[in-house]
């Protein structure tokens, strides 16, 4: 049987919890994105730029996405 070393786990775990609060998924962002272009009130399309652009900063920062 193979044997993983608890510092490889823990420190996987600690990167995957880190992406999963600071990157969406892509065919999740695409569709944020074709939302946004769809949208015809003003309001729905500010609302959903703001998540836009939410969650790419949260990409380039390193942030989690709010």
């Amino acid at each position: 049987m193979r044997e993983i070393s608890y510092e490889n786990i823990a420190d996987t775990v600690a990167e995957l919890c880190v992406r999963s609060c600071t990157m969406l998924p892509p065919d999740v962002a695409i569709m944020l994105e074709c939302a946004f272009d769809a949208e015809e009130s003003e309001a729905g399309r500010g609302a959903i730029g703001d998540i836009v652009e939410n969650f790419n900063y949260a990409s380039r920062t390193g942030l989690p996405i709010c």
